[in-house]
């Protein structure tokens, strides 16, 4: 079973009241997880769209490249956003990506 059916499922389950029974328990923190799960990528989804048009908007040379999208591991959005950032923000956003900081070897040079 895919995540979308189990997490359809684990939103339909219907704990009883007595939580002292671990199986109550569990069924209560799935339900929990799944809506969770529903209203984030509900959200994500959103996101997703409005960076897309915002960063095919802004740039679209860069989004018109070979593999650029706008949440695709090249993080065209990211390359926008973070050209008005300042030196502190980028070392922070490298700091993030795991990339190492510095002159030499850095994703946002000095």
């Amino acid at each position: 079973m895919t995540t979308d059916p189990r997490v359809a499922q684990f939103g339909r389950l219907r704990p009883g009241a007595d939580l002292e029974d671990p199986d109550e328990a569990v069924k209560l923190a799935l339900r929990s997880l799944a809506r969770r799960h529903k209203s984030l990528s509900l959200e994500t989804g959103e996101l997703e769209t409005r960076l897309d048009e915002l960063s095919a908007r802004v740039n679209q040379a860069l989004r018109g490249a070979k593999g650029v999208g706008a949440l695709d591991g090249s993080a065209s959005s990211c390359i926008l956003l973070c050209g008005g950032m300042t030196p502190k923000a980028l070392r922070l956003v490298e700091l993030v990506l795991g990339v190492p900081a510095g002159k030499t070897g850095t994703f946002f040079p000095d």
